[in-house]
Parts: structure tokens; C-alpha cells; sequence
């Protein structure tokens, strides 16, 4: 079973939380998205929250929606383990719990916390830092002119959410650019940043555990100079079947 740290880390990078007005009252909903093809992960969190999947017909997108008092309780195991949404989080879940949630409440406790995010924590925890990766971040990487292979970690988040980037780098270094409202983070990874960096999260992760032990395999034996066979292998394994990925969901769980 997937940790509620991991599951914070991928509800920051694909998640979000709303409210609908029904009939009876306010329901809280909380969502989390995936591409279709990689959506047995959001099988695997609503095993834990009674969630319910939506497939969108007209793109390849899945949607776990969870609802009323099961959203409630995934709000109440999550919140402490948030960074990006910890305040609005628990904000929402404060106004459910004391009964004073209203409409306008939401719309204007939204845009506070766009002018005030959550505070930086000191250090992004490694099962949130896995999970966060699997929903935003991205192992690449190019052949430079002398034919070796540069691999390197990238996440991009909108530029209010930029608290998680600010954490990553504030730890491991890197370089953080801007772009309009889009903040994008890169870690360059040599065989010792390699080391550094997928050693602290990398086992944690699902969706993309095999091309970080690929990388990390590559720095330990020196293998970057084979920049085509790099570059090629790890292409390979972004689009690896999907059977390989839902094992390693068994290994989670026996973590």
C-alpha cells in the first residue's frame, strides 16, 4: 500500500481539492489526475480512499474523485504531510469540521493563499519527494558534443506553487528559472549529484523508479560516456510496459 507521505507528494503535483454545493449542503471533493495509460496508480489511492475513477472520453486523462466523508478522511491523513496545498488543506478541512463553510468563504480564502502560500518546510520528506516526482518530475537528459550522456531532473509547477521547488533546491542545488508563471527546476545529475540526489528518494518511487535506477546504475559503474545508449535505454524505459510498472506497486507494498 502506497504511504500517505507519497500520496501528499502526488496530490501536490496532481491534485486538488474543491467543493460542491448541493442540495443537502457542501460536499468536499477531492481529485487527483494521471495520463490513462499510467492511471493503475490512481487504482492503487482510491484502494485506500474509496475513491472513484472517470475516464475522460475526449483525451487521455483519468480522473480519481473522492467525495463527501472519504474525502474528509483522505483530507484529515494528508494535510500534515502536504507542502505546495498544506494551508489551503487544512484551511477547507477547518471550515467543514466547525461547520462554517460557505461559497464566498472559499473563493476568498483562495485568493489569500495565492498572495500568502504555505511556509517552506526544511527538508522535502523522501516517500513525498517520491510521489511528487511521480506526478510532476522528469528524468532526461541529452548526448553532449564529446558523445557522453548529461542526464538531469526537471519539474516545472505554476509559479504561486513554487514553494515544493524552492524546498528541493534549497537541499540539492540545481538551478530554478521563471518563465511568465511558470517556475521550472533542474538538477543536473553527474555521477556523484546521481548519487546524492536517487539515493534519498529514488526506492520510493513508482512510476519512475526504473529510469532513476538506470541513471543511478549508470554513475556507479561509469557509463555516462555512452551518451547514444543512454539516451536511447532510457527512452526505452519512459514508454516500458505497464505490467512492469504494477509491480512495482507489489513492492511498495512490502516496503
Amino acid at each position: 500500500m502506497l504511504s500517505d507521505k507519497y500520496i501528499a507528494g502526488f496530490f501536490d503535483a496532481d491534485g486538488c481539492i474543491s467543493v460542491n454545493w448541493t442540495h443537502s449542503g457542501p460536499r468536499m471533493v477531492i481529485v487527483f489526475t494521471q495520463e490513462t495509460s499510467r492511471d493503475y496508480i490512481l487504482t492503487e489511492i482510491a484502494s485506500v480512499f474509496h475513491g472513484t475513477l472517470h475516464r475522460k472520453s475526449n483525451r487521455p486523462i483519468t480522473e480519481l474523485h473522492i467525495y463527501g466523508k472519504h474525502a474528509l478522511g483522505c483530507a484529515q491523513r494528508l494535510k500534515q504531510h502536504l507542502v505546495i496545498k498544506k494551508q489551503y488543506m487544512e484551511s477547507v478541512l477547518d471550515m467543514f469540521l466547525s461547520k462554517t463553510i460557505r461559497e464566498d468563504g472559499i473563493k476568498e480564502l483562495l485568493k489569500q493563499l495565492r498572495i500568502q502560500p504555505s511556509p517552506q518546510p526544511n527538508f522535502p520528506s523522501r516517500k513525498w519527494l517520491a510521489g511528487f516526482t511521480d506526478g510532476d518530475g522528469c528524468f532526461t537528459g541529452k548526448v553532449r558534443k564529446n558523445g557522453s550522456f548529461g542526464p538531469c531532473y526537471k519539474v516545472s509547477s505554476s509559479l504561486h506553487d513554487r514553494v515544493a521547488i524552492d524546498t528541493i533546491y534549497k537541499i540539492f542545488g540545481g538551478s530554478v528559472s521563471v518563465r511568465g508563471r511558470i517556475i521550472q527546476y533542474t538538477l543536473y545529475l553527474s555521477e556523484s549529484k546521481a548519487e546524492e540526489f536517487i539515493e534519498y528518494f529514488g526506492k520510493h518511487l513508482v512510476l519512475k523508479r526504473t529510469q532513476a535506477d538506470y541513471i543511478l546504475q549508470c554513475a556507479r559503474q561509469g557509463l555516462y560516456k555512452s551518451g547514444s545508449i543512454m539516451k536511447e535505454r532510457l527512452k526505452e524505459l519512459k514508454s516500458e510496459a505497464k505490467s512492469v510498472q504494477q509491480h512495482r506497486l507489489s513492492e511498495v507494498a512490502a516496503e
